[in-house]
């Protein structure tokens, strides 16, 4: 079953209340914007310092697999990852299946939106360069 929209949660220490708070953020950002949140993905007592979450991985799988077509609500970056280069990464391999995240705190979805743009910059130059050689290594061969 695909999942439009769907949003992420994580709490470092266990803490069922933590976890209904962003839950009813998330809920209050969808219901403003007229979007039915489909699923979520909870990390419940999982340290934002490393990527070792089963939920944050299940997401990634779904987004991959395409399961995940539209965009990721979360309340704001540390959600994701506390570590910048983690952050970055994850930008990138969802950036690949035109899937948006969106945090409730405006300044980082203008961050993150920037991040995108340049993976998807660096995606299409390598592919521009690999033509280009493929193409000159094929006439070379010819020669």
């Amino acid at each position: 079953m695909r999942r439009r929209y769907v949003g992420y949660i994580r709490v470092a220490h266990e803490d069922d209340s933590a976890v209904e708070l962003q839950k009813s953020k998330i809920e209050y950002y969808a219901k403003k914007n007229n979007i039915q949140i489909d699923y979520y993905y909870i990390d419940n007592g999982y340290s934002g310092i490393n990527l070792n979450r089963p939920q944050l991985k299940q997401l990634l799988r779904d987004v991959k697999s395409r399961k995940v077509t539209n965009e990721i609500i979360y309340t704001d970056n540390n959600r994701i990852s506390r570590n910048k280069f983690d952050f970055s990464k994850i930008v990138r391999a969802i950036s690949k299946s035109n899937v948006k995240l969106v945090s409730m705190i405006e300044e980082e979805n203008v961050m993150t939106s920037m991040m995108t743009v340049m993976h998807k910059h660096y995606r299409d130059t390598e592919k521009k360069r690999m033509i280009i050689a493929t193409n000159y290594y094929a006439n070379k061969v010819k020669e």
